[in-house]
């Protein structure tokens, strides 16, 4: 759905256990700090969340331990009833592994919300999700959805207006992602007086695409966050180069709408950013080594379509930062016709420099069923925002939205700007659990 704003990318199952390894996202705002300071109300237990989202998978066991109940706000014409709230994105199911990751022992309640609709009609669903929220007593709120002025201006949000008011007024934290277009204005509902906005930062504590400006609260891990995904439907790769005397075995990742490949041995040819022009002697039927560029400079979906245009069995994208990210695409999605594969920065240079140097490689290729992604979007980090508050909840149950936001925001870790880039700061989980019990 256009309004749910995400990238993702694939890795592979060793990389993560459930919650046992934690991702650098739960180390960076001191997770186990809180669970350590909690004592018998550590990892949220006794604290419900609802999720506003796409859904979720609940046989992903990560997610299935703490998840309490699932609700569709659309009704499906034909029989009258509820549609399924199994997540046919993916996008609920990450950001329900963040949760998990942050509170295993909370209560998870899901409201999925994207059936096909209209911008009015998610707006009037949310604003039922909401309501079911007050209903079952849940302390905190998250809300996936960041819609710009521009959607905004042909809409009537007074009633999901309402229903945030009257839920803030319950005693309900609401949470919600800044936005991903990197300009100076919040998205909604995270400009609401009654919501806690978030924005992002990778792992370098760098804002790098979250929306920002005066009322950013917080900002929280954004980038490449190791999470769970809709068993089955992520894409684990195996690469091999063999360059005769050498060979060079990488366990990587395939983009999520990448076909399963269970052999594949050919050539490899390099293709410079994977332009038109990188193209023209590029041999037919050879895979293509391209190098992650900016997004201002070209896609990867530009970059997939001029390698089916030179007729290249498939796709090897070189990351360019420290921690792997690549394109995300719904379920929804058609599959590319050709194997997309991302290669670590460090292994590529390597194999960059040989076949720069003109020596010729051959490549073996399997891509298969994998459970995991790692999350990069604003979305992710207001699934850290809202963990959080669910373990101050736990930690001080009679605590009140507004000490809650409050607490979040003072004891965050300062980043410094000049352009409100960062909010309060980095959330620190342990300093605000410790402020809230303090309260009580």
């Amino acid at each position: 759905m256009k309004t749910l704003i995400f990238i993702i990318l694939i890795l592979t199952n060793s990389a993560y256990a459930a919650s046992k390894i934690p991702t650098w996202g739960q180390q960076a705002i001191n997770v186990k700090g809180a669970w350590d300071i909690a004592g018998a109300a550590a990892q949220g237990k006794g604290a419900k969340i609802l999720n506003i989202d796409t859904g979720v998978d609940t046989s992903v066991k990560l997610i299935g331990r703490f998840f309490k109940q699932g609700k569709s706000m659309r009704i499906a014409p034909v029989l009258g009833l509820p549609y399924d709230y199994y997540d046919e994105s993916g996008h609920g199911t990450a950001i329900a592994g963040i949760l998990a990751g942050i509170a295993p022992k909370s209560e998870l309640y899901v409201a999925r919300i994207d059936q096909g609709v209209t911008l009015q009609d998610v707006i009037t669903d949310i604003q039922k999700a909401v309501e079911w929220g007050k209903a079952t007593k849940v302390q905190v709120i998250n809300i996936e959805l960041a819609l710009t002025n521009e959607e905004l201006k042909d809409l009537d949000t007074r009633s999901l207006d309402q229903s945030l008011r009257s839920a803030f007024e319950q005693g309900i934290v609401i949470v919600a992602p800044s936005g991903n277009n990197d300009v100076p204005t919040m998205s909604y509902p995270a400009n609401s007086p009654w919501v806690l906005s978030v924005g992002e930062v990778d792992i370098f504590n760098q804002r790098n695409f979250g929306q920002y400006g005066p009322i950013l609260a917080v900002v929280a891990p954004g980038e490449s966050i190791t999470t769970s995904y809709p068993v089955g439907k992520a894409r684990d790769a195996q690469v091999e180069f063999n360059f005769g005397t050498s060979k060079l075995s990488v366990k990587s990742m395939g983009y999520v709408r990448s076909p399963f490949v269970k052999r594949f041995y050919g050539s490899v040819m390099l293709a410079g950013m994977g332009t038109k022009d990188d193209f023209n002697n590029f041999e037919s039927s050879s895979l293509a080594l391209v190098k992650r560029a900016p997004r201002k400079i070209i896609s990867v979906q530009s970059q997939i379509e001029n390698a089916l245009r030179a007729n290249a069995s498939g796709l090897l994208i070189c990351n360019s930062e420290p921690i792997l990210s690549t394109k995300f695409a719904s379920l929804k999605d058609p599959e590319t016709k050709v194997p997309v594969v991302y290669l670590d920065r460090f292994r590529c240079e390597a194999v960059w420099k040989t076949l720069d140097q003109g020596q010729a490689a051959k490549v073996k290729l399997q891509i298969t069923p994998g459970n995991l992604v790692s999350f990069s979007g604003t979305s992710g980090s207001s699934a850290f925002v809202a963990g959080t508050a669910a373990l101050m909840y736990a930690a001080a149950p009679r605590i009140r939205p507004v000490a809650v936001m409050k607490f979040l925001q003072q004891t965050a870790t300062p980043i410094s700007s000049t352009k409100h880039e960062y909010g309060s700061g980095l959330i620190n989980a342990a300093k605000a659990v410790k402020r809230a019990m303090d309260l009580e």
